[in-house]
């Protein structure tokens, strides 16, 4: 078993996000006084290649989840080419990642559902690209259990994955997630509930928590649990039935990471901004047409972030992620299906944020125009 990267427990931590991006936004007015505006061509619109970034360095966290298009464009120099320096971390927890990027402590992350949480919590942020469609998610099933109850084990379609996920009525599995807020709950329940298939101790499916990543795959392979939920490369188990729910809704119709950014970067370093998102665009771009390559270009950076794995593990994750990177321009109603997860998944959080408040389009626009890419055809490549 590869060593793996500790996920803190986001466990309550949407109850204290308030708190979190309170204390964050403290301290960010504290250091606000020392930020300048830009004033290069580049903050009016140029490209950052026109004169010097007022930010030339900045600091992003890499998701577990989907690192792949992030680390493809440093490893084959895109952020260097736009005059950036970028300095990545690991992923800690969704709010507490947010209450870093709220106080200055890093200037871009990816989200996912603890994006729309943020915002609907006061976090000065904005959605400033899409990074993937759907979710990454995937239910690992113990093929003893899937055996024994009739689940199917073929998942290549939205067909077949409806018909592992319908399997599971009345079967009483138990799942297990590294805690009940985040992703891996929020992405795995709504699919389940809108089936129909009630969760609870002696219902359908009981999901429980279990902690980190780690905790949550040993509990799976000490028998604890009949399966377990999360995103690569955790769930490429040759002991399981993998379901993937990026095949179906409502995971399907919904963004699943985003590029995020905050109110004060946009507009005291919005040069800095553009040039972080046309790296990240022709990451995309070199990725989705020259995969082999970009996946070798991004295994070291992989390796070096997110634990020991070998060049088949790598390669594997590299394909699973890739499927779901069709678009880099936030839609409407890919907004709206994210807060949807987040409604059925959560319901007695009450999201009232709006797409016009949350998603700010206008870099990844300006960054697919320089690429000879128009905003309409990468939208539309998604199905949005």
């Amino acid at each position: 078993m590869p060593n793996v990267t500790r996920r803190v427990s986001r466990r309550r931590v949407y109850q204290a996000l308030p708190l979190l991006v309170g204390a964050a936004l403290l301290a960010s007015a504290c250091s606000s006084a020392s930020q300048t505006s830009a004033s290069s061509p580049a903050a009016a619109g140029g490209t950052s290649s026109s004169a010097a970034l007022s930010m030339s360095s900045v600091k992003s966290i890499v998701a577990t989840g989907d690192p792949m298009i992030e680390l493809t464009g440093l490893g084959k120099g895109y952020f260097t080419d736009e005059g950036l320096t970028v300095s990545p971390t690991r992923t800690t927890s969704g709010s507490s990642d947010v209450a870093l990027l709220v106080s200055g402590s890093v200037q871009f992350l990816l989200g996912g559902s603890a994006a729309i949480i943020a915002k609907q919590a006061g976090a000065p942020v904005k959605v400033i690209m899409a990074v993937n469609k759907g979710s990454d998610e995937t239910l690992d099933i113990s093929k003893k259990f899937a055996a024994a109850h009739n689940i199917p084990t073929t998942s290549t379609t939205a067909a077949q994955v409806n018909a592992q996920l319908e399997a599971l009525k009345g079967s009483h599995i138990t799942i297990g997630v590294t805690n009940t807020t985040g992703d891996g709950y929020n992405y795995l329940t709504a699919a389940l509930r809108s089936r129909g298939i009630t969760i609870g101790p002696g219902k359908d499916v009981n999901i429980i928590s279990t902690g980190g990543a780690p905790q949550l795959v040993a509990a799976y392979e000490t028998g604890k649990l009949d399966a377990f939920s999360i995103t690569p490369p955790y769930t490429a188990r040759a002991d399981s039935v993998q379901v993937p729910l990026s095949l179906v809704t409502p995971d399907s119709q919904s963004g699943f990471f985003y590029v995020l950014t905050t109110d004060s970067m946009i507009a005291q370093h919005p040069d800095t901004v553009q040039a972080f998102v046309n790296a990240m665009v022709k990451s995309w771009q070199f990725a989705t047409t020259s995969p082999a390559q970009a996946e070798a270009a991004a295994a070291p950076l992989y390796l070096k972030y997110n634990g020991t794995y070998t060049p088949g593990q790598i390669q594997t994750v590299f394909t699973e992620l890739s499927k779901d990177w069709s678009s880099v321009v936030v839609s409407p109603s890919e907004f709206a299906g994210t807060v949807n997860v987040v409604t059925l998944a959560q319901p007695t959080q009450k999201l009232t944020v709006t797409y016009a408040d949350t998603v700010d389009n206008t870099f990844v626009n300006k960054a697919l125009a320089s690429a000879g890419v128009s905003a309409s055809a990468s939208a539309s490549s998604s199905g949005s």
